[in-house]
């Protein structure tokens, strides 16, 4: 007994389709518009290479229903907006987003925010490049919504990745590509902003390029950045962090502007096998506990660590830090570190400022602050322990 069996195409699109045909790959529409008004749940519309805009007949006015997918032949599968609209590939119209969403392998520009995301929904990005979006390349303002960056380019000329108030529980995972906005002159923006409103948000970075910065309020937020490139190119840190854990590991993190690489303002970061290079600061850490492993810190204009409060492990008796702070700026003003009202005294072993390693011992700074050019400076009455392992 041999089973029936029923095989469903794709809905096409082609700019040599009519979308008075049925839509199938020997008839196929002409617009994405026409083609996203007869989908079904589930369904996949398949477009072929050209232009999809306002002069071939799209108008941006249709909600797609639950779990569909929209994919493009190519990077030459452009979707086209009038820089005033949503783009239909999230919402259609923002309060009536799909449950779950994915697009894949085209182009997606002009449009004033490409993905908006305002009731719960999962979407998946994979292989799109966005371009010149106005406002924001994703807005995500509901609870439980889960987006995913795979292998796409993403930029826009204000903000990138945003978090609203009303989003508790979200999750942003990018796992190859780059994602950068404000990073052409043209607006102010953030690449990835976090509302402190946004309870429970985690976001993860693996294998991926961040242009601009990563800025993070709320205070129960989880990120990891994992074998990834930051390139802070305005004037704002690389990472603004006021939230729970921080996870740096087998990173770079380049400040072509005077500011900070991270600017820690509460929680707990874990920075390993990762290098900070340029701007005044590497690390600004305004309280929060933090460790510190095989990192370099390098080419700052004034500290390398600034450690205002709270706690840091640069190494202990047991584990060796194996860091590095260095810089070619000279002056009675800089250091790798500068120890100022910690709480909880700093260890540090097998770590060495510009090349040199601090012998044995712990030093406790008097009734005047207790500094060594180039190397560490510890406010009075604070104290360091170094080991050598």
């Amino acid at each position: 007994m041999v089973e029936d069996v029923i095989q469903v195409g794709p809905i096409t699109s082609t700019p040599g389709g009519r979308d008075s045909d049925v839509g199938s790959p020997l008839f196929p529409f002409r617009t994405l518009t026409q083609a996203e008004r007869v989908a079904g749940p589930g369904d996949t519309i398949q477009l072929s290479d050209g232009l999809y805009d306002a002069a071939a007949g799209e108008t941006w006015d249709v909600e797609l229903p639950e779990n569909v997918t929209i994919s493009g032949a190519s990077d030459m599968t452009v979707v086209r907006g009038p820089a005033t609209a949503r783009a239909p590939s999230a919402s259609g119209r923002p309060s009536r987003a799909p449950l779950a969403c994915k697009v894949r392998t085209l182009a997606v520009e002009l449009f004033d925010i490409g993905v908006d995301l305002a009731r719960p929904g999962t979407l998946t990005i994979e292989n799109v490049g966005m371009t010149a979006m106005m406002t924001a390349i994703v807005r995500m303002d509901a609870p439980g919504s889960q987006l995913s960056l795979i292998n796409s380019q993403l930029t826009g000329r204000r903000d990138g990745v945003v978090l609203g108030d009303r989003c508790a529980r979200c999750a942003v995972n990018v796992v190859g590509g780059r994602l950068g906005a404000g990073n052409n002159g043209l607006y102010d923006g953030h690449t990835v902003k976090v509302s402190s409103a946004a309870a429970g948000t985690t976001l993860s970075f693996d294998h991926a390029t961040i242009d601009g910065d990563l800025v993070v309020g709320v205070p129960d937020a989880t990120v990891t950045i994992a074998s990834s490139s930051l390139r802070q190119v305005v004037e704002t840190s690389a990472i603004n962090f006021a939230g729970g854990v921080l996870t740096v590991k087998d990173s770079t993190i380049d400040i072509a502007a005077k500011t900070f690489g991270i600017n820690l303002q509460s929680g707990t970061l874990s920075l390993s096998n990762t290098a900070i290079s340029g701007g005044n600061y590497g690390v600004y850490q305004l309280s929060g506990t933090s460790k510190v492993r095989d990192t370099t810190i390098g080419g700052y204009g004034f500290i390398g660590y600034y450690l205002a409060a709270g706690a840091l492990d640069l190494g202990d008796e047991t584990q060796p830090g194996n860091n590095h702070f260095h810089t070619d700026a000279t002056g009675p003003a800089i250091f790798g570190l500068y120890v100022d009202a910690i709480t909880t005294p700093v260890t540090c072993s097998n770590t060495s400022f510009n090349d040199v390693v601090p012998p044995a011992g712990t030093r406790t700074a008097g009734a005047d602050p207790l500094a060594e050019p180039g190397a560490y400076f510890i406010n009075r009455g604070k104290t360091i322990s170094f080991w050598t392992l």
